[in-house]
């Protein structure tokens, strides 16, 4: 075999890899069922329930393994979003575009009905959401 060669086959193992990884990404930390949950774990969905008056979800899933890095996390979101200096139209204005500037699916879907009530208009979340910037 030449360097060629096995640049191929070096290519070829390393797409087989990342694509069964890719397929399999999802199953790495699916919800824990109530029934196989800690105490603590308990606890801390309890608290998150009380707290935010919804499920777990998005990234609040795999943080749950460790339920005082959730509680925490949870705490330090609380604390952003409603101990802020900002009002809420701006706060949620800039959580859209820092979501779309990073790409983070999981708080632009949960910050856009929340920017809206808040007063953010749909035209301009509309153009966060496709990138455009005002012109002047």
């Amino acid at each position: 075999m030449n360097c060629h060669t096995d640049r191929i086959i070096l290519a070829e193992i390393l797409l087989i890899v990342f694509t069964v990884g890719a397929l399999n990404a999802q199953d790495r930390m699916p919800p824990i069922p109530a029934e196989q949950m800690t105490a603590e774990q308990k606890k801390a969905v309890d608290e998150f329930r009380a707290a935010r008056n919804a499920e777990p979800s998005g990234p609040f899933i795999p943080l749950l393994r460790s339920p005082d890095v959730m509680t925490r996390a949870r705490a330090m979101g609380d604390y952003l979003r409603y101990k802020s200096a900002l009002p809420p139209r701006l706060s949620e204005f800039l959580i859209l575009v820092t979501s779309r500037h990073w790409t983070q699916q999981y708080e632009w879907n949960t910050h856009y009905p929340l920017a809206l009530n808040a007063g953010v208009k749909a035209e301009v979340a509309r153009a966060i959401a496709e990138g455009r910037r005002r012109s002047k």
